[in-house]
């Protein structure tokens, strides 16, 4: 893992460590705690936010993948403990396909960024100059008119 994805990963896991959604995420499960004392009965390797943090401030992935593995594994562990159905469950799932759609688009390189960032500038100048206001169309067109008969 470079510097540079290693900053896009920690800048994504503090935005997820910050969601509300994640706050059963952000630290390890305490059995008497969370109320799961058979939580280690049934999850043999826990993840939380709060340790993939750690793991990416001491350079303790080798890859993005490794990360990705790790994340992913927050959410398993959730729909593996908590019944399908559940608050826990359902918010797992939920975080689950946000995530996905994150790395998805997740930069790997700075030039990677600058394409993304050209290909939403294109898009949006696309859009608006498909979606002129009339009176600019309009006065367009007259001026393209007499641009025209003027070469006639």
């Amino acid at each position: 893992m470079n510097n540079y994805e290693k900053q896009k990963c920690l800048e994504l896991t503090i935005k997820m460590y910050h969601k509300d959604l994640c706050k059963p995420f952000r630290e390890k499960v305490d059995p008497v705690k969370d109320g799961a004392p058979d939580y280690f009965l049934i999850i043999s390797k826990p993840m939380d936010l709060g340790t993939i943090k750690k793991k990416l401030q001491n350079n303790e992935y080798t890859s993005v993948q490794e990360w990705i593995d790790d994340v992913e594994l927050i959410w398993q562990n959730s729909m593996l403990y908590n019944n399908e159905g559940s608050i826990l469950h359902v918010i797992a799932l939920e975080l689950q396909g946000w995530f996905e759609n994150k790395i998805i688009n997740m930069p790997r390189s700075k030039d990677e960024e600058w394409f993304h960032s050209m290909q939403k500038v294109t898009k949006k100048m696309i859009f608006l100059a498909e979606h002129a206001p009339t009176s600019i169309t309009s006065s367009h067109q007259i001026r393209t008119k007499e641009v025209s008969s003027s070469y006639e």
